[in-house]
């Protein structure tokens, strides 16, 4: 088994491996260019007699055609150094939408594209019989001006081994367009109190508390955003004017104004006329009138007319650009040498400030005699001795989660790293909620990768009955078991 970095610099499947992006269990992401010199993200994931179903479950999402669908271009079946993988070719991605609200909450604006996007995507995996289960901020992606949700996570629509039936089904799919309501509301930063005591902008007090009661699909989120856009406004019909024309030799009378306004020298008046306000308005500099109108965002902190003005030019750049230009993080600005002058000057006086402050303040040697001679009397009262305080040693120190090849046997594997410190936490953090399946850390060398194993050595039959059970508890769905 290689470390991930281990993988850079070679060629899998005709894809060069260019850089390790991120590391996510037993997959990691890698950017990779296509053969005619296109950017993309390769997907590789460590197969343990399970490499089928991940490639047919690919197979299925990549059939899926939406353009806010993250698309897989590929899916395979490799082999690295006698190490088999899994791979999967995905579109590129620019931002992500976790990194934005680190800095920041999204307009009401920003946050129904969000949900338009989001929603149409999970509509489309649902028409199909799929299902997310990780819809949340750091999923969902900017790829050049258009919002994507990650696709390479989602599943079949399958239950529970026990009760796979369409209600549990349906349940999946309720609790996908919950995580829906719950993003939005992370988008606005706020938390759910309840529909008797939070109010929401419109039309988010349509979308949140029926996504979080289960009682709107992901379908019914776009068609509430699709009618509040604007109908489009319909041409007016050719007016049949060849039915009422008169015959050509017809003579209509004119008016007397009418025959005098249509003379070669009122024309050529106005044509001369028309051509002066021309050149004058070319000359005068374009002003942009800043908007009036009261704007119905509850989120308007009184810079409506600053918020409103044009932000991007017609046929330069369109709106959606404009809005992940917006999203992304803003680059400090530098330093200047005054600036870092001004502050050693500071520090400095600072530093004299408090030296002569404590300097002064110390006693002169006839006051400290003074008040030697003045306690000079006083008897010391003895003190009885104080048992020596025993160190107890820390949790930290003294347990460890760390077991090593005592014994072979089967495993179940839900976590890798590459560190044993990120192993122990893991692991720690999921004694705290899954107790019974006695979360370790486990590694086979000694060192580098470090497993996260739910209960010790086991044989087979044991192994894979822990593995559902805890595919069924919550843990990740690739929970695999591996005999050591």
């Amino acid at each position: 088994m290689h470390l991930w970095t281990e993988y850079e610099d070679n060629v899998l499947a005709g894809y060069p491996i260019l850089r390790l992006l991120r590391s996510e269990g037993r997959s990691a992401f890698f950017s990779t260019t296509t053969p005619d010199g296109q950017p993309a993200l390769l997907r590789l994931t460590e197969s343990h007699f399970d490499e089928s179903e991940l490639v047919g479950r690919w197979r299925k999402i990549s059939a899926v055609t939406h353009p806010n669908l993250q698309a897989i271009k590929h899916c395979g079946q490799i082999t690295f150094d006698s190490v088999p993988l899994a791979c999967c070719l995905l579109e590129p991605i620019d931002a992500s939408l976790a990194d934005v609200l680190r800095d920041r909450p999204l307009t009401l604006d920003e946050t129904k594209e969000v949900a338009e996007a989001v929603a149409g995507a999970l509509a489309a995996l649902h028409a199909t019989e799929l299902i997310h289960e990780h819809l949340d901020a750091s999923n969902v992606y900017a790829h050049g001006e258009v919002v994507k949700l990650r696709s390479d996570c989602a599943r079949e629509c399958i239950g529970d081994f026990e009760a796979d039936t369409p209600e549990s089904h349906e349940a999946l799919r309720k609790r996908d367009v919950r995580d829906l309501g719950l993003l939005l509301l992370r988008c606005l930063a706020l938390e759910w109190q309840g529909p008797a005591s939070m109010k929401l902008p419109s039309p988010m007090d349509r979308i949140v508390p029926n996504a979080l009661n289960g009682t709107i699909t992901a379908q019914g989120v776009v068609d509430i955003l699709n009618n509040l856009k604007p109908a489009p406004i319909a041409k007016p019909a050719p007016v049949a004017a060849v039915a009422n024309e008169q015959p050509s030799n017809a003579v209509k009378p004119q008016p007397a104004s009418q025959s005098a306004a249509n003379s070669p020298d009122a024309v050529l008046g106005a044509l001369a006329s028309r051509e002066a306000s021309a050149k004058t308005a070319a000359s005068e500099p374009r002003r942009t009138q800043p908007s009036t109108t009261k704007s119905d965002d509850p989120f308007d902190v009184g810079l409506g007319s600053l918020r409103n003005e044009p932000r991007y030019q017609a046929g330069t750049e369109s709106a959606a650009s404009a809005m992940w230009k917006r999203m992304r993080p803003l680059m400090p600005r530098p330093i200047s040498r005054k600036a870092y002058a001004i502050s050693g000057s500071l520090l400095a006086l600072f530093a004299i400030v408090m030296w002569m402050t404590f300097h002064n303040s110390e006693p002169t040697p006839s006051e400290t005699h003074a008040a030697v001679v003045a306690q000079a009397p006083v008897e010391a009262q003895p003190q009885p001795a104080q048992p020596a305080a025993t160190k107890t040693p820390s949790p930290s120190a003294t347990a460890s989660l760390l077991t090593s090849t005592a014994q072979a046997g089967w495993r179940v594997i839900a976590y890798t790293y590459n560190h044993e410190q990120q192993a122990q936490a893991k692991a720690l953090q999921l004694q705290q909620k899954y107790m019974g399946l006695q979360p370790q850390v486990f590694s086979p060398t000694g060192h580098a990768p470090y497993f996260v194993a739910l209960g010790g050595p086991l044989d087979s039959s044991s192994a894979f009955a822990l593995r559902n059970r805890a595919r069924q508890s919550g843990l990740p769905r690739d929970t695999y078991a591996r005999n050591f």
